[in-house]
């Protein structure tokens, strides 16, 4: 089934083609016969004087039976189409979407992103001929849309990584770029869209695993978000914000175990992070590890003695310590 499946465009244009050929082989005694009847009735026409009005011309059955058939062989071509090219498809149609929206102006908002490198996928080659000509175009593209985001001129960077898909629709640095684009207009759902399209070819693309869960916490699906954002610590474990952030997912969906174990790794690559220890301190206050709360709460105040935060969660933290 799975064979079939994965070849069912090129089966719908085998049929349709045979269609058309069956369809014409059927018809033609038809056509020759048709063909003769409208000789006669020139010659009748001819020989009755011109001053006759010419009678409305009909379409041969044939005809309209090749039409139908070529219909078929367009509507199997085009499914053949959407089957073969479902991904350009579904980027293409979000970018369509995006355009048709309002310009974005101002700076870049929404929530912080780990900085993203584009254009650090696998390079990826061309079959069509000339190769070296269409690499340096989509090479030339890439810059051009580049500079364009750094611009913050996110309408026409879109255009340009479009343009590129359209081109050659393995480029992950295109999209890559249009899920950076999406995720800094905060549209959460196609950017992660796209992270998803090149995570299909490139399973361990750093930036597409941590910027899809950055993607999905801010769309609200902590527990997905968790499962890439530990993909990505794993895959850049000296990264102290990739830790951090797997932290904040662990935090929310109230598994301050696993909590802890990150922030302790965040502070292993950025000891002196304030914000890093006040979760640490707040996920250990949540398992009820008051030493470890309580030493983390001390470590911030010694450096920053008016931490209001940290000084009402010691007072909290040493008040339960002397209630049992």
């Amino acid at each position: 089934m799975q064979i079939v499946l994965r070849f069912l465009p090129q089966i719908l244009i085998v049929v349709a083609l045979a269609v058309v050929t069956l369809v014409v082989a059927r018809r033609l005694p038809k056509t020759a016969k048709l063909e003769a009847e409208l000789a006669l009735s020139k010659a009748a026409e001819k020989s009755a004087g011109g001053g006759l009005t010419k009678p409305a011309r009909t379409k041969p059955a044939v005809l309209r039976s090749i039409g139908k058939a070529g219909g078929a062989l367009g509507r199997g071509v085009k499914v053949a189409g959407r089957a073969t090219f479902g991904r350009l498809g579904k980027v293409l149609k979000i970018a369509q979407r995006k355009r048709a929206a309002a310009p974005v102006s101002g700076s870049v908002l929404g929530a912080p992103t780990e900085p993203v490198a584009t254009g650090t996928g696998p390079k990826q080659s061309v079959a069509a001929a000339p190769v070296d000509e269409k690499q340096k175009a989509i090479i030339q593209l890439l810059k051009e849309a580049e500079d364009y985001a750094r611009q913050a001129n996110w309408q026409a960077a879109e255009k340009v990584y479009i343009k590129v898909v359209a081109l050659a629709p393995k480029t992950l640095e295109a999209y890559l770029g249009l899920g950076n684009l999406y995720l800094k207009q905060k549209n959460w759902n196609d950017a992660a869209e796209a992270y998803k399209v090149v995570l299909e070819s490139d399973h361990d693309n750093i930036n597409a695993v941590g910027n899809l869960g950055q993607a999905l916490a801010n769309k609200g699906e902590w527990v997905a978000a968790a499962e890439m954002l530990a993909r990505a610590a794993k895959l850049d474990p000296g990264n102290a914000v990739r830790h951090a952030t797997l932290g904040l997912a662990y935090m929310t969906i109230k598994d301050y175990k696993k909590a802890i174990k990150a922030y302790r790794e965040a502070m292993k690559h950025d000891r002196d992070n304030l914000a890093h220890k006040i979760e640490l301190a707040k996920a250990a206050h949540a398992v009820g590890d008051k030493a470890l709360a309580e030493e983390t709460l001390t470590s911030i105040l010694t450096r920053d003695p008016l931490h209001e935060q940290a000084k009402t969660l010691l007072s909290e933290v040493r008040s339960k310590k002397e209630l049992e």
